[in-house]
């Protein structure tokens, strides 16, 4: 498009225009555009993007010969006729409001006078000053809050809590303060839609701040929070200890002097975080002259540097306007009545605003927002609040089937919105409570960070796509956004040093996406409070959440099929979980039907088929009901037992066994005594039985003496063949010398005493319950006919000793 050249053109007439007396210049050469409305005068937020359209006449019909200005910013020409013109919104102003919009033609021009409304809500239309408390206990990075896996990743030290504000005697700015809200900030309001922007919208380089300086209301250094839920507890700081630490750096320390005290975790190795340590109480009041008792029931935020005096350089007196919390407690402020940071419960504090007129005004703060990595980040010990400290998914994947599509979703949060109940009433005009997600491409050099050079961020509702089933709302990045960021990589660690001792590796500066993928995800409870002692409104945001900083590698960058993200071949697999790419190849269905994963078959009848049955986690895998639970083709044998399913068989249990297979024929293959998978050598039907093992029970040999070796003897036949003893351990009846039930045998010749307890000779002859074991001289039977019955046959006596194991009644 040429439409820079209309704007020229009409510069350099207006600069003609000025110039002396004279006959006048004609500007224009035919009848000028008339614009008489838009088909949507309001937009949300201030990121622009939407698509209007213009309607009037006079357009023409050549996109290069029209220039449309949106407030101060040209729009970007989709489309024109000769009575209308269709255009994407560009940015808005940071504040909002209603915005001329002027359409130039090389006839002339018309203005619509506050033609498009950049909605930024009604929270703000009286707002002179803001308040913002970022509350980041609970963050990985913003505090400690958490039990582990962050306690060494401390941003702000332990107190977890920062602040700014902004003060003006006589001057609306609705929504000013955007840019301040949360860790990173940024202008942008994208409300219910996503907004990406290259570069971000930055209100810092409007130098909105330094065109209000003469309106800032220089009184107010301060504010107090109270919490009731702290009682009258307080805790001494040993401020002499604290003086010794600062922000920033510093020289290595050592954690085990005992000068310092007792320091927390986080603090080993350098003295790059301002520390708490509790000094000595006595009698209630601190021991040293020199530390500080604090009423944990009051926080105070003193501006960080202010100073009245004239006589000092401008850089020694200017306000800061950043709040630091007087609050070096390792613990959190913002706590309900149960006083734990982590309950699911609202926070109940007052504030005083003294030079604004504000004073004992009740807020209710929504509890800690937990926002869950739901899908697209693999978080820290799988505890999806510990995403902030995982990985990005390797390739975005919302829908589970391993391939990336612009439809689904890249990142999936969820989350519990807040419930605050009627809060409003006296000086609290209005509560509005939104989540914030946004994603940020940081740049590093060699110098450290070069700022952001791409921001996608949108705000929702705290009850967005809310489900009633699972009480949690939910918000997605869409793989259509997150797939328009550059791959950011930096590699940093330390890593041994040949010459000994390691080196810190900064990463390769030189590189063009050297830097971090910049996820934050937030809650924004904002109070809209009547400010007496100020031209209008006060707004007191308070914020919570986390915030990532990742490795994201753009599988669009991928030169190769195999590192894509995408399905190439149709085969259901993508990059490695698809066989083709073993080898580093491409996927081209070179390796279709090697596997029954990969080869478009049910090969295990369950209706689904390669990459849709949940047996296979890639194409190297294969089909299988080899875990159902279920004898799937009616041999007796169920899933592992099964030979089909053992590392001979197809790992698909359908069809007859093989009749090779010596596990499962009922033959003693092995002349041991025990079939099939009596034997300890059949695991699986398809195994081989090989002999004589190491056990009592299956050794070949006859180990209690009784002619009845291994399977044939009574106790193995009932405790199988892994069992070591063919002679228990008895006692009582079966270890008294007598023939307790009057069977004629005694002790450990009487079977009864083979049968736990191994105690108790009760029986005349083998019960139906022995695992089928029989024994002629225990059966009650005259087997060989000669009148005489078991233990009074001689052939059941073995040295003239009746013994019931004997099995041929005759051999006397």
């Amino acid at each position: 498009m040429k439409s820079h050249v209309v704007i020229s053109t009409l510069l350099v007439l207006v600069l003609a225009g000025c110039q002396g007396s004279g006959a006048p210049i004609d500007y224009y050469d035919g009848p000028a555009p008339e614009l008489s409305g838009l088909d949507v005068d309001t937009v949300p937020g201030n990121t622009g993007g939407q698509v209007v359209t213009l309607t009037g006449s006079g357009f023409g019909t050549d996109p290069s010969q029209v220039t449309v200005i949106v407030g101060q910013v040209n729009a970007t020409i989709l489309e024109v006729s000769d009575s209308s013109l269709r255009i994407q919104v560009p940015q808005g102003p940071v504040q909002g409001g209603a915005v001329d919009i002027a359409v130039g033609t090389p006839t002339g021009q018309a203005t619509l006078a506050g033609g498009l409304t950049y909605d930024m809500g009604s929270t703000y239309d009286d707002q002179t000053a803001y308040i913002v408390i970022n509350n980041d206990w609970m963050s990985c990075y913003g505090g400690i809050g958490l039990a582990q896996g962050c306690e060494t990743f401390a941003w702000v030290g332990q107190t977890g809590i920062s602040g700014r504000g902004e003060f003006m005697q006589d001057m609306v700015f609705p929504r000013q303060h955007g840019q301040f809200v949360g860790y990173w900030g940024g202008a942008d309001v994208s409300m219910g839609e996503w907004s990406v922007q290259t570069p971000p919208y930055n209100s810092v380089s409007l130098d909105i701040e330094g065109a209000i300086e003469d309106q800032r209301d220089k009184t107010i250094t301060g504010f107090t929070m109270r919490n009731a839920a702290w009682g009258n507890e307080q805790w001494c700081a040993g401020i002499s200890t604290l003086a010794q630490y600062t922000y920033g750096g510093g020289e290595p320390v050592d954690p085990n002097d005992p000068s310092l005290g007792v320091l927390p975790p986080q603090s080993v190795g350098y003295a790059d975080l301002q520390l708490s340590v509790e000094a000595d109480t006595t009698n209630g009041q601190c021991a040293n002259a020199s530390d500080r008792m604090y009423d944990l029931g009051q926080l105070n935020f003193c501006e960080t540097y202010y100073d009245r005096d004239a006589n000092l350089k401008a850089y020694q007196h200017a306000g800061t306007y950043i709040y630091q919390a007087d609050w070096p407690v390792g613990e959190s402020f913002f706590v309900g009545e149960s006083q734990d940071p982590t309950a699911d419960e609202n926070v109940k504090v007052v504030l005083d605003v003294a030079d604004a007129g504000v004073n004992g005004v009740q807020l209710v703060l929504p509890p800690p927002a937990k926002f869950q990595a739901a899908s697209g980040v693999t978080p820290f010990g799988n505890d999806p609040t510990l995403w902030a400290i995982g990985n990005l998914a390797d390739c975005p994947d919302g829908n589970g089937d391993g391939a990336s599509t612009l439809d689904e979703a890249g990142i999936r949060f969820q989350w519990a919105p807040a419930v605050l109940g009627d809060v409003t009433g006296g000086p609290i005009k209005s509560v509005d409570t939104t989540v914030r997600l946004s994603v940020n491409s940081f740049y590093l050099s060699w110098y450290g960070g070069e700022g952001f050079n791409m921001r996608a961020s949108i705000t929702v509702p705290d009850n967005n796509d809310f489900d009633e089933t699972t009480g949690l709302s939910t918000l997605e990045l869409p793989t259509s956004i997150l797939l328009q960021f550059p791959t950011l990589q930096a590699t940093l660690g330390a890593v041994s040093n040949p010459l000994g001792g390691t080196t810190f590796v900064w990463g390769d500066p030189t590189g063009s996406n050297y830097g971090y993928f910049l996820v934050t995800m937030e809650r924004v409870t904002e109070y809209r409070l009547d400010a007496p002692d100020l031209a209008g409104d006060l707004v007191v945001s308070y914020v919570d959440g986390d915030f990532g900083l990742f490795d994201w590698k753009n599988p669009l960058d991928s030169t190769e099929g195999c590192g894509d993200c995408q399905d190439n071949d149709g085969d259901g697999w993508t990059d490695a979980a698809d066989p083709d790419c073993a080898d580093g190849k491409v996927e081209d269905n070179s390796t279709f039907g090697s596997t029954t994963c990969n080869d478009g078959i049910d090969n295990d009848g369950d209706g689904f088929i390669d990459a849709q049955d949940s047996d296979c986690t890639d194409g190297l895998d294969g089909e299988t009901n080899c875990s159902d639970g279920i004898d799937n083709d009616g041999d007796g044998l169920i899933d592992g037992l099964d030979g089909e399913c053992g590392p001979l068989g197809s790992g698909v249990e359908v069809g007859d066994d093989d009749p090779s297979w010596q596990c499962n024929d009922g033959v003693d293959n092995d002349s041991d005594g025990w079939i099939d998978f009596a034997d300890p050598d059949c695991t699986n039907a398809a195994d081989d039985e090989l002999g004589f093992g190491s056990t009592a029970c299956n050794d070949g040999l006859d180990n209690d003496g009784h002619g009845d070796p291994d399977a044939t003897d009574l106790i193995c036949t009932i405790r199988g063949a892994g069992y070591d003893s063919e002679a228990p351990t008895r006692s009582g009846d079966c270890d008294n010398g007598a023939d307790d039930d009057g069977d004629g045998y005694i002790d450990g010749n009487d079977p009864d005493c083979e049968i736990q307890p191994y105690s108790v000779e009760l029986y005349s002859q083998a019960q139906a319950g022995w695992s089928g074991w029989t024994s002629q001289c225990y059966n009650g039977v005259d087997d060989d006919s000669d009148g005489m019955v078991d233990a009074t046959d001689p052939g059941c006596a073995v040295g003239g000793t009746p013994d019931g194991f004997q099995d041929d009644e005759s051999a006397g």
